[in-house]
């Protein structure tokens, strides 16, 4: 009678879910495919290390088996096999049974671990065709309706809510009504001190005969005036410039001989 542990690893073999040898299982392993790695009997130390290096490497899990490396070669059809990496879950957690029946204190932890990972690729696998069912069948998922819009209150309308700060009732600067005038009027202030109608002597505006002395006691000067006001007293007692000889033409000294060309 054949061994159930040989007869599991050929039916993988045939499901072509299986890689044999060192350089295929170390391919697979870095591509993230092997799921459980199995290391012969009477492998090598230095084989027994590389295994548990590949292990770590594609995050999975490596059983030594009791079979010798001929028995599992000759159940790969193949001279001899040392290591092995089986790349199905589903094939990868009966093997791990097979095993755990004959020593169940060495293989029951590395059962229930692929037991975990079984049941999370049959989750993903069902999913998957969910999905392909619903593209076959044009079905998309319901989106969400929108948010109802807010009722927005007419404009100038201010309802029970208290009126914002700084602002009058009916608008920015306005009276009850909306319009810019007061309960008894135009509203009209003194204004800023000083200040009034801009009227000189020769009548409205800015006319001729409108000086310093003509502004109110509050008026202040601009900057431009202040300005000449510093350059005015700064030079007050300077001397007048003196004339060159290139200033005007025949604005020579007089005697020195230098008179208008002719």
């Amino acid at each position: 009678m054949m061994d159930p542990i040989l007869s599991m690893i050929g039916i993988c073999r045939k499901a072509g879910k299986i890689e044999a040898g060192e350089e295929p299982v170390d391919a697979a392993v870095r591509a993230r495919d092997a799921r459980l790695l199995l290391l012969a009997a009477d492998a090598a130390d230095n084989t027994a290390r590389r295994c548990a290096h590949f292990a770590e490497v594609g995050q999975c899990l490596w059983l030594r088996v009791p079979e010798s490396k001929y028995e599992l070669g000759r159940a790969l059809g193949r001279g001899s096999c040392a290591v092995l990496a089986i790349t199905d879950t589903g094939l990868a957690l009966a093997v791990a049974q097979r095993l755990a029946e004959h020593d169940p204190a060495k293989y029951d932890e590395a059962v229930a671990n692929l037991q975990v990972k079984a049941q999370r690729a049959r989750e993903r696998q069902e999913e998957q065709l969910r999905h392909e069912k619903n593209l076959r069948q044009g079905k998309r998922r319901e989106k969400s309706p929108p948010p109802p819009p807010e009722e927005t209150p007419p404009k100038g309308w201010e309802g029970d809510r208290p009126p914002a700060p700084g602002k009058r009732p009916g608008g920015p600067g306005k009276g009850p009504g909306g319009s810019r005038k007061g309960p008894d009027g135009p509203r009209k202030g003194p204004g800023r001190p000083g200040t009034g109608p801009r009227k000189g002597p020769g009548g409205a505006g800015r006319g001729p005969g409108k000086g310093p002395d003509d502004r109110g006691p509050g008026y202040r000067p601009s900057k431009k005036e202040r300005r000449h006001a510093e350059v005015n007293a700064r030079y007050a007692h300077a001397r007048p410039v003196k004339r060159g000889k290139g200033s005007k033409p025949g604005g020579g000294r007089p005697g020195s001989g230098k008179g208008p060309k002719v």
